[in-house]
């Protein structure tokens, strides 16, 4: 009996350990990826990585273009009300708003671009709960099959 009990322990720290160390690595390859890939039944996107404050705050301001399959992810510390707004922003993007899960928790289709002289109130912004947002060229979520309240899949590529 005490033979089992020691061998239940020591299965519960080795158990425990492994856990431990696996969502370890999962932060790791997050922190230490170039790039990531939004995987969906349908296409993969590259996404660049915005994870400094600069990085965020500039995001996909002043491009006139965004391949097809290119986009941009937003990883912040944790989850809770994001507002992006589409100031200098001439493309018109999908934005997605993803938990801590991977869960998608809001889709903003088709948000208008940036014109010059827009007034500040005039500026279209959207916002939700997020630890993720996901800015994708205009009407693709719906094409390649993201839904709210769905999980989705991202894989870090680290070269």
């Amino acid at each position: 009996m005490k033979k089992n009990k020691t061998i239940i322990i020591t299965s519960l720290i080795v158990l425990s350990a492994s856990i431990l160390s696996i969502s370890q690595y999962r932060n790791i390859k997050i922190e230490k990826a170039k790039k990531a890939i939004l995987i969906t039944r349908s296409k993969k996107i590259d996404l660049e990585i915005a994870r400094t404050e600069q990085e965020k705050i500039i995001g996909l301001m002043f491009r006139k273009t965004l391949c097809d399959n290119c986009g941009m992810i937003f990883i912040f510390e944790n989850e809770e009300k994001r507002k992006f707004w589409m100031k200098n922003t001439y493309i018109p993007l999908d934005i997605i708003f993803v938990s801590k899960n991977w869960i998608v928790n809001d889709i903003f289709e088709n948000v208008n671009k940036y014109k010059e002289n827009m007034k500040e109130d005039e500026i279209p912004a959207v916002n939700s709960d997020a630890k993720y947002v996901i800015e994708i060229n205009a009407n693709t979520a719906k094409k390649i099959g993201i839904e709210k309240g769905k999980k989705i899949k991202i894989k870090w590529v680290n070269w």
